[in-house]
This record gives structure tokens, C-alpha cells and sequence, in this order.
């Protein structure tokens, strides 16, 4: 029986060859790029569907917000009962960990294999590495690999795991908290590996996609965020309901900043996620007295702690606990409240 693999292009660098004020997608590069992908299956048992979801060249994926991440979530969800046994997402390499982290969130666990792709060089310039990353992910959906992942310069790396740490370097990705996989000489190992994230079932995941685009630009603004510097002031944004707190080493900030917060949420407080400008090790943001932002607890604040993952995993899973409407228990399942 053939089955199916739905290739999603949404644009970014892999399209985006270099013009008189920078480089932007371009329909002609992105139908050269999905021509090496659909030619890739030829002999094969699996047939290419081809999508296009946000127009024929796509978009910088620095445009690519949380509505986007849902219209991807739709667009995979309105073909899993057609014998679909992978999909690939070529995508700008700014939020692609962004996005692979929310879709390991709905996607992990179904059994799918789930690819996302694209490069750091524009087509025109010599040596590209889009073609070789779009290849190298195609094989995996091939050999059956199932789970979220980024494929990028031979390796593999778990979707909730992922973090792009050059801004212009072909090995663009590093995961943290768990090793990555190199595909030349470790994709049996990939086949075995079956550390899955406990992604939305299927029902659940199915009454999210229908919500309405008001519905969710509305629960997004339920999550804020607050980037901690020396000698930053705090400013509320009304209505957050999930508080992204970055600081710094285990997880501080600046004492002042722990009365400004207080100060800040006389009433309905919401719920903080303490997290490091450190990228590695376990955050531990009750370590320090004065400063963890776990102390924040004391102040009946709910607090949890960002422990090994990402950044984008946690930004992925704010939006998630916002657009599901059940926050306290989705942050629960991946983090440790203090």
C-alpha cells in the first residue's frame, strides 16, 4: 500500500535568495527546492503531497507567530487519515525550534514521523546546504523515523529539545538536556530511540486546531514575557495570565525586580515560569535566597522552574497551556513547581 508524506513549506532562508535589500522567500526558489524533495521519493512506496499553506513563497519564519504553529497543527491533523506516515516542514532556521517544539508538544507521541528542515545559506550561494538538509530528511521519513525532530547539516535533533545556537554557521542546532543523533552514524539509534514527549491526544488535539483565530490571538495574550538585564526596571503587561521570567545563572533576578513583580500583581497573579540566560544545566531558581525567583512562591505566586529545557520549548509551551486552557496542569507535566 503507498503511503503518503505531506511536505509543508512555509519559506525562510532555504528559499530566500539575496536581492538588492537582503534576502526573501521566492516563489521560483521554493518550487526548485520542492522539486529536489518530491523527486526524492521517486522508487519509493510513499507519495509526496505537496502544501503550501502560507502562499507560493512563503514567509521569513522571523513573521512565523503561535497562529502559524496552529495552521501547521491544522494542516497535518486534515491529512492523518490519509495513509500519512510523515511529514516534512522546510522552514527559516530563526523559529524553527520555536515551532518544532510546539509541534512535539501535539505530535510526539502519535507514532509520526514529523521533519522539519531548511539552511543557513541562500540558494545562490556556493556551497548551499538546503538541498543536502531537504535529502538528508527525506531518507529519515523514509527509514520510518518516527517523532519530532530537526534534521540540519547530518544530524537530528528532538523537536522539544532543539536550540539554534549560530546565527550563521551550517551546524546551526545543538539540543539541550539530551544528546543529538548523527545521522551517518547513528540513525539505527534514532530508530530505536523512543524518548517521546506526552503530546496531545488526538481528540484534544483535534478541538484545538478548530478554534477560532480570534479564539487564539486572545489566549496569546495571556502569555508575556520579561528578558531580565542589569539594571532593567519591570514593566506589566495587562492581562498575562503566564509570565515568562528570564534571569539569570539558576534562575535570578535582581531583588528590586522581585518587589516590582510583587508590587506589580496586588491581586490575580499569574503563573511564573523561572527561567536562565544560562542555556545548559538544570535551572534551580530557589538556590539563592534574595535573588531565585522561586522565592517568589513566598508571595503567592505559582512558580515552576525552567529545569534543562530549552527556551523555545518553554515559549512553545506557554502558548500551548494558554491555547488549551488548562495551564497549571500542561506545566505540570514537563516542569518541576517549586
Amino acid at each position: 500500500m503507498t503511503k503518503k508524506a505531506l511536505i509543508i513549506t512555509t519559506g525562510g532562508t532555504i528559499v530566500s535568495p539575496k536581492g538588492e535589500r537582503g534576502a526573501a522567500p521566492d516563489t521560483k526558489r521554493t518550487e526548485d527546492i520542492l522539486r529536489v524533495l518530491t523527486d526524492s521519493f521517486e522508487g519509493s512506496q510513499i507519495e509526496p503531497v505537496v502544501s503550501r499553506i502560507f502562499g507560493d513563497s512563503g514567509i521569513d519564519s522571523s513573521d512565523i507567530s503561535p497562529l502559524h504553529w496552529v495552521r501547521i497543527t491544522r494542516e497535518i491533523i486534515a491529512h492523518l487519515n490519509d495513509d500519512l506516515c510523515g511529514v516534512i516542514i522546510v522552514h527559516g532556521t530563526d523559529t524553527m525550534a520555536f515551532t518544532a517544539a510546539w509541534l512535539a508538544l501535539c505530535f510526539d507521541s502519535l507514532g509520526l514521523s514529523v521533519i522539519l528542515t531548511g539552511s543557513q545559506r541562500t540558494p545562490d550561494q556556493i556551497p548551499t546546504d538546503g538541498p543536502t538538509n531537504v535529502l538528508a530528511a527525506a531518507e529519515m521519513v523514509k527509514k520510518g523515523v518516527s517523532g519530532v525532530w530537526i534534521c540540519f547539516d547530518w544530524k537530528m535533533h528532538k523537536g522539544g529539545r532543539a536550540h539554534k545556537k549560530s546565527a550563521a554557521h551550517i551546524d546551526a542546532f545543538c539540543s539541550l538536556g539530551l544528546k543529538h543523533f548523527d545521522i551517518n552514524a547513528e540513525w539505527q539509534d534514532l530508530q530505536k530511540f523512543d524518548r517521546r514527549f506526552d503530546s496531545t491526544e488526538r481528540s484534544s488535539l483535534e478541538k484545538l486546531a478548530l478554534r477560532s483565530d480570534a479564539e487564539l490571538m486572545q489566549a496569546s495574550n495571556a502569555v508575556a514575557s520579561f528578558f531580565a538585564l542589569p539594571g532593567q526596571r519591570f514593566v506589566r503587561v495587562a492581562g498575562e495570565k503566564i509570565l515568562i521570567l528570564c534571569g539569570f545563572g539558576a534562575g535570578n533576578i535582581p531583588r528590586a525586580l522581585h518587589e516590582e513583580i510583587e508590587r506589580a500583581y496586588p491581586d490575580e497573579k499569574p503563573l511564573i515560569i523561572a527561567c536562565s540566560h544560562a542555556e545548559l544545566g538544570v535551572k534551580n531558581p530557589v538556590a539563592y535566597s534574595n535573588v531565585g525567583i522561586g522565592n517568589l512562591a513566598a508571595k503567592g505566586f505559582s512558580v515552576w522552574s525552567q529545569g534543562d529545557y530549552p527556551m523555545e520549548f518553554i515559549t512553545a509551551l506557554a502558548y500551548c497551556a494558554a491555547f488549551t486552557g488548562s495551564p497549571k496542569e500542561l506545566l505540570s507535566k514537563y516542569l518541576k513547581r517549586v
